[in-house]
């Protein structure tokens, strides 16, 4: 009789630290899937962004990004939600002496530094940074350039370090006169998506050919200054192709 309870003791014991291990890792998931969905709800998605393509219309962006915050002529802009964290934030900090008719990079005009509460309010600042969307149309009204700035910091400068960049396609036809897109991938998860030329034909008599692949080659060097003001630079091999 005794060892019949032993052992359904033992089984409801593993029962219930199975439970509670199971338990634990649901838990787990579910804060860091929180964790995850907050941060996307306050910022912009880099993957979402990117979905935009250069020519695409008004339409085509609001149904992926929704109506802009605001209009201002030929350009969309777009501000996440920690936008309104961050103008919170700064009240808090500065009080009345941040008036609604000021703007956010009036900031560095409120700090003193013989100011007691100077270093607090430097930390506090440094914690609010906010998204930011730029899309610009042209004439027919399609989109020209769009530029995603991730984190922007009050009082910090943007540290945009080149992830990554090369054309849209790197692949053209011989008498073909196309824009050339280029795209600019930052560490720190902004993107700069614009036309680097445009109406550009291939000249044939600066084709290499590469026998070995059997194809042909246009080699040209891009370079630039981006949205932020951060040169560019990159060598290319278009590739030549009848198809």
């Amino acid at each position: 009789m005794s060892e019949k309870v032993e052992k359904t003791s033992t089984i409801l014991v593993s029962d219930i630290v199975k439970t509670v291990f199971s338990f634990l890792i649901v838990a787990f998931f579910v804060i860091i899937m929180s964790l995850i969905t907050v941060k996307e709800l306050k910022g912009f998605s880099y993957g979402k962004v990117n979905t935009i393509n250069i020519s695409d219309t008004k339409e085509e962006v609001e149904k992926t990004l929704g109506k802009p915050t605001n209009v201002d002529g030929d350009y969309y802009e777009y501000y996440s939600r920690s936008y309104r964290d961050v103008v919170n934030g700064v009240k808090k900090i500065f009080g009345d002496s941040y008036t609604d008719d000021m703007q956010l990079s009036d900031v560095k005009n409120l700090l003193d530094e013989s100011s007691e509460n100077y270093k607090q309010q430097i930390d506090s600042l440094k914690t609010l940074k906010y998204d930011y969307i730029c899309i610009k149309f042209d004439r027919r009204e399609q989109v020209e350039w769009l530029v995603l700035d991730k984190e922007i910091s009050l009082i910090e400068e943007p540290d945009k370090e080149i992830y990554w960049q090369n054309l849209f396609t790197d692949v053209i036809k011989p008498d073909e006169s196309i824009d050339l897109i280029y795209q600019i991938s930052y560490k720190d998860g902004s993107l700069y998506k614009f036309v680097i030329e445009k109406n550009f034909t291939p000249e044939s008599k600066k084709f290499e050919t590469d026998f070995i692949l059997n194809k042909i080659f246009l080699p040209k060097t891009f370079q630039g200054v981006d949205y932020w003001g951060k040169e560019f630079s990159k060598s290319i091999k278009l590739t030549i192709s009848e198809d």
